[in-house]
């Protein structure tokens, strides 16, 4: 947002980034997953402490990039699994935890010195992965 904006504007903003965001995850089939984690991360920083942007924390947006990048680095028969696991309505999720392990594993060990990239596949190109990590 540039200085000066509205609240309205500002808001907006919001939702368009968080359109694209899932925009991208459904195109890769993996809209649930990524609801799914995101809510998990988000969580967990919730109440570890270190979630929003007031606090100098990543905020909702920063935490769902990290999730879509990562999910870009799962093998895509990983990702069908945990899917098929949410449509079957499951209350316990083992594939979804094992997942929100292997993000933190997968961020533990990343070299933040390299920007994180989301690659959109709209046009049918290549896979991601996550920015390297």
């Amino acid at each position: 947002s540039s200085p000066g904006s509205s609240p309205g504007a500002i808001v907006m903003e919001g939702v368009v980034d968080a359109v694209c965001l899932e925009e991208c995850a459904k195109v890769k089939d993996q809209l649930t997953t990524f609801r799914r984690l995101s809510r998990l991360v988000k969580l967990w920083a919730s109440r570890a402490g270190v979630y929003g942007t007031t606090y100098g924390y990543p905020g909702g947006f920063a935490w769902s990039v990290l999730v879509l990048a990562f999910l870009e680095s799962v093998e895509p028969s990983a990702i069908r699994a945990v899917e098929v696991e949410a449509s079957a309505a499951a209350t316990h999720a083992p594939l979804l935890l094992l997942l929100l392990r292997r993000f933190f594993e997968h961020y533990a060990r990343r070299p933040w010195h390299r920007p994180i990239k989301i690659v959109n596949d709209h046009d049918g190109g290549g896979g991601g992965g996550g920015g390297g990590g």
